[in-house]
């Protein structure tokens, strides 16, 4: 009972946290001049660089999506507390499983996970310098997109076909 309701907590916040960087990311949360970024700059820098590397490759942009946003956060936060780097999450969930959770209504998703770059910058160039990473970048089926960064842990979840 009292796990149940520590992970309920856990969720919660995580929510919370996920609904606040979408929010400040579709209102064009900019920062200023001078102040060190914050995760929702880092978010929409990772979606300018998402775009541009399409853009550079005929395929249309992707729009930031918040249920997949909140599917990333899950990842990130799942990969940081227990330490593992993958697509298959602590409970057995795959990521179709947490977009359809989240409430983005298609199973017509892909994902990219990393850890340890500290920039978005280096962790984009690595996506991109991975066939199967860079596919899910420029795959012209995609409409949404989702970002996330937790503990070191980064997420990228792709989909199309679902409710934003």
């Amino acid at each position: 009972m009292l796990q149940a309701m520590k992970t309920t907590l856990r969720h919660r916040r995580l929510v919370m946290l996920t609904v606040a960087v979408v929010a400040m990311l579709l209102v064009g949360a900019a920062c200023n001049a001078g102040t060190q970024p914050g995760p929702p700059e880092a978010m929409l820098r990772l979606l300018e660089l998402v775009n541009q590397a399409r853009a550079d490759n005929g395929v249309a942009p992707l729009q930031p999506c918040g249920p997949l946003g909140l599917a990333a956060a899950a990842n990130s936060h799942d990969m940081a507390e227990h330490g593992f780097l993958g697509h298959t999450g602590s409970d057995g969930s795959q990521p179709d499983d947490r977009a359809v959770r989240f409430g983005y209504g298609s199973r017509f998703v892909g994902e990219n996970a990393a850890v340890g770059p500290d920039t978005v910058e280096e962790v984009f160039l690595r996506w991109m310098n991975s066939p199967g990473h860079r596919q899910n970048i420029l795959d012209p089926a995609y409409q949404h997109a989702g970002f996330s960064w937790f503990g070191g842990y980064w997420t990228q979840v792709f989909g199309a076909n679902g409710a934003c």
